[in-house]
């Protein structure tokens, strides 16, 4: 123990002034950890801690309690409540206080909220497309034909195989001099984007090369007109790429170059036929322009819609018809040949129930029209659709149902005064005659060779299907002929003498 004549007072020094706490006989001993924490905090501040002899008559002063001497720090008990403040638990004065450990900086806030909503917005996007634009929610499934089927007007038997493929093609077009080409789907596996079979040597190649198999991106239908290759790419919805249509020369295989369709065409691009001029390029001097027609499905947006575009002008596109009930999709849901249900998205959470999607010209000055999912057959005069001045109003007042009993369609195409429609849900070719409205023939049947048919063609006389399986594709599910041993059949294009 210390005497108080030899005692130590403890002061704090700040700014040069001694502070000494005001004397009290009354007051409690301070308690250890308070001690401590004074001491600690004084250092912690970097004030020092110096030592003044006291007057011999003066009792030392600790706390402003008196006392004869100075306790040693060990034997301070506190006997009293406490007279300060309780402090947090878990606080350490060389710590920062939870609250401000715990709370992130300005950029991790940031940082979390633009996640919050790009979530925010992406299940907004994703419920708007399942809503709005693909009609979700418990549509009923696709009327079955009507029973029993008639009588087709060919037997199976009269279907050739025309082309063969490494995989199953979307799009086919036959060129002057017998070349077949087509365009396959992503689905339907990697590899070649376009490809051209030669009937007279029976080979298959690329086309026009190996290393040109990067663009188009996404074909889904094919034109040829004035001895020109035209490729509509939709590109994967818009969500990849823009929309183009791409050309092709067919006599020096050389790439023209592409027709840059404007921002958001081809959500869902799926058709593409010329629209009738009396020129051709067979009469000698320069080839006319060649305008072309294209359905818009819109599976993105929710717009289905009918454009004109001029392939000679590349910014020349227009929008014809929109808006009306004609062109949206049915209110069925699509399966395939093997009862799946079909869907499409990067996850398959989107119903497939794809718009107007199929289109025709006729020679008498009409434009027919269907969509995928729909059971009606539509039809507007060409002169009335393709006219800019004419209103909205205008033309949905010249618009006509020809036929409600349209099966699950692909392509169609017109020939001598008749519409072939693709018939996916029964595997066969449809015939319309406009002669003879409401009324749809069985031209052949085959659920092999016809597994699925989308873009028709017609040449010389031949009507040519592309047979794209594509209901397989999008279910993951093997053909019959996978599991029964037989021959496995490639990619191919079959045709039909009518």
């Amino acid at each position: 123990m210390t005497s108080a004549s030899s005692v130590v007072a403890w002061t704090h020094v700040a700014n040069g002034t001694n502070f000494k706490p005001e004397r009290s006989l009354n007051a409690a001993p301070p308690s250890k950890a308070h001690f401590h924490f004074m001491s600690t905090s004084i250092r912690k501040r970097g004030a020092p801690l110096t030592s003044a002899p006291l007057p011999a008559d003066e009792p030392a002063l600790i706390a402003g309690t008196v006392c004869d001497e100075v306790p040693a720090a060990d034997e301070i008990i506190d006997e009293t409540p406490k007279k300060f403040p309780a402090l947090k638990p878990g606080w350490h004065p060389e710590r920062p206080p939870p609250e401000l450990a715990m709370a992130g900086t300005p950029i991790d806030d940031i940082l979390k909220k633009v996640l919050k909503w790009v979530l925010v917005l992406w299940g907004a996007a994703i419920a708007y497309v399942y809503l709005y634009a693909s009609g979700g929610l418990g549509k009923p499934p696709f009327p079955p034909p009507l029973e029993p089927l008639d009588e087709p007007l060919y037997a199976s038997a009269e279907l050739e195989i025309a082309g063969r493929f490494p995989k199953a093609p979307v799009g086919v077009a036959v060129a002057d001099d017998g070349r077949i080409f087509a365009a396959f789907d992503g689905r339907s596996g990697s590899g070649d984007k376009i490809g051209c079979f030669d009937p007279r040597t029976g080979k298959y190649a690329p086309y026009p090369s190996a290393r040109h198999q990067h663009r188009p991106n996404t074909p889904i239908s094919l034109l040829i007109q004035n001895n020109v290759l035209h490729v509509l790419d939709h590109g994967s919805h818009v969500l990849a790429s823009r929309a183009h249509i791409f050309r092709f020369n067919l006599t020096s295989d050389a790439v023209m170059g592409a027709v840059d369709l404007p921002q958001w065409y081809g959500a869902r691009l799926a058709a593409l036929t010329a629209v009738p001029n009396e020129a051709d390029s067979t009469q000698g001097g320069t080839p006319p322009a060649l305008e072309v027609l294209m359905a818009d499905s819109s599976l993105v947006l929710g717009f289905p819609s009918l454009y004109v575009t001029n392939t000679s002008m590349y910014r020349d596109s227009r929008k014809l018809l929109f808006g009306h009930h004609t062109l949206g999709f049915g209110q069925y849901t699509l399966h395939s040949n093997h009862g799946k249900p079909l869907k499409w998205g990067i996850m398959g959470q989107f119903p497939y129930r794809p718009a107007v999607s199929s289109l025709a010209v006729s020679d008498d000055g009409w434009l027919y029209y269907a969509s995928q999912s729909d059971t009606t057959l539509h039809r507007i005069p060409l002169s009335v659709v393709l006219d800019s001045k004419a209103s909205k109003h205008e033309k949905a007042a010249q618009i006509q149902t020809v036929a409600t009993n349209k099966p699950i369609s692909g392509g169609m195409v017109y020939h001598e005064g008749l519409i072939y429609i693709a018939d996916q849900q029964t595997s066969a070719i449809r015939v319309f005659d406009p002669s003879a409205p409401h009324i749809l023939r069985t031209v052949v049947r085959d659920s092999v060779l016809l597994s699925w048919p989308e873009q028709l063609a017609i040449k010389d006389g031949y009507l040519y299907i592309a047979r794209s399986e594509l209901d397989a594709a999008m279910t993951g599910h093997k053909n019959k002929w996978h599991h029964e041993g037989a021959e496995e059949l490639p990619g191919l294009v079959v045709r039909l003498k009518l």
